[in-house]
């Protein structure tokens, strides 16, 4: 059910967007809440076992990535080149990760890029709030 409502949510981010926003923060909130849809609904049909695959685990680090870089950009433009080479830094050493080092490396890789756009989708919105 929480699946579920994810993909409903997202769905709905989607279709409304968000008006008046420049282009990076529209195709970065875009491109995150549309993997963010499909990777739900691929749960929902074909369960856990989905994580088993390594494109899978790739691909659904764009979802914070993606999330946390509309937020930068959005809120913080002076940080948004710097932050756009680190996802595109993060992604491509994760999908490396994956096939061509061992198991531990790259769950570690996994996990720093993760805790970082995790980081920031959590402080972003708490910084502008304080402001």
């Amino acid at each position: 059910m929480l699946l579920l409502a994810a993909a409903l949510l997202s769905a709905f981010q989607i279709s409304a967007g968000v008006e008046g926003l420049p282009s990076l923060p529209l195709w970065a909130y875009t491109i995150g809440f549309g993997t963010l849809l499909v990777s739900c609904l691929m749960f929902v049909i074909l369960g856990f076992k989905g994580l088993e695959s390594k494109t899978v685990v790739i691909v659904s680090t764009a979802i914070p990535l993606c999330i946390s870089l509309g937020l930068v950009s959005h809120h913080l433009p002076t940080y948004s080149t710097l932050y756009l080479i680190f996802c595109a830094f993060g992604f491509t050493a994760t999908g490396a990760a994956r096939f061509f080092l061992s198991g531990k490396t790259a769950s570690l890789i996994l996990a720093v890029v993760h805790r970082i756009a995790g980081i920031l989708i959590t402080a972003v919105p708490l910084v502008v709030v304080i402001k």
